[in-house]
């Protein structure tokens, strides 16, 4: 396994490997949406590029993000319809820790739910369960194609 960044949703420790990540930034101003889901926090620009940013602790457990110093967003790799990549904005809790490369590789849960399939292996950091969120499985296809209208 390599390094991964921990953070908490909806009062829980999760993690995301660290090549799926582009950058971490602080929370900034979001510009919200209308007539999006409410796990889609709101854009802003990030190197003259609009980037949507999605909300895990309210994706996961329906309330949002605190307002945190430790609160970051997490910037990460997303692949469109046609394969473009865009870069996909995660809001999350305590974005402040690293998982090490020598922790225990993640393993499956034996539960698949079908509502999260972002919802990936467990490993075991300082006595607890991480559970990693698999990027790419994160938003449904109609909110995927909603928030990267491509050319």
């Amino acid at each position: 396994m390599q390094n991964a960044l921990l953070f908490e949703a909806a009062g829980q420790r999760y993690a995301l490997e660290a090549a799926d990540i582009v950058e971490v930034i602080p929370a900034v101003h979001l510009r919200s949406l209308p007539g999006v889901p409410a796990y889609v926090a709101g854009v802003f620009r990030y190197r003259g590029v609009i980037v949507p940013v999605i909300d895990l602790s309210q994706l996961i457990g329906n309330t949002p993000a605190a307002a945190r110093l430790s609160t970051r967003i997490i910037l990460t790799r997303h692949v469109g319809a046609n394969g473009q990549v865009h870069i996909l904005g995660l809001r999350a809790e305590k974005a402040t820790d690293i998982m090490a490369s020598d922790a225990s590789a993640p393993m499956p849960s034996g539960v698949v739910a079908a509502e999260a399939p972002y919802l990936g292996g467990l490993s075991q950091q300082g006595g607890a369960l991480v559970q990693f969120i698999n990027v790419l499985q994160l938003l449904p296809t109609a909110v995927r194609d909603s928030l990267f209208v491509e050319s």
